[in-house]
């Protein structure tokens, strides 16, 4: 399903719209949030899915509740 640890380390933005994105926040609401176009918010996320080796948005949630960002979240 997903690695333990990502791949490679994510970018400061990856990290903030991980931490969003787990919140429960839609795309729309993350670019209010953070002033980027959804399109970008939809980019960031095909990234970090990629890095964290998930597919899907809820497994990101799975990701941070088991407290992995101690590396994500960095």
């Amino acid at each position: 399903m997903y690695l333990n640890m990502p791949t490679q380390p994510l970018s400061t933005r990856e990290k903030q719209i991980s931490m969003l994105c787990a919140q429960g926040y839609s795309n729309r609401e993350i670019a209010d949030k953070v002033f980027i176009s959804e399109n970008t918010v939809k980019f960031h996320l095909k990234q970090i899915f990629r890095k964290l080796d998930i597919r899907k948005r809820n497994e990101l949630i799975v990701v941070f509740n088991k407290k992995l960002p101690e590396r994500v979240g960095d």
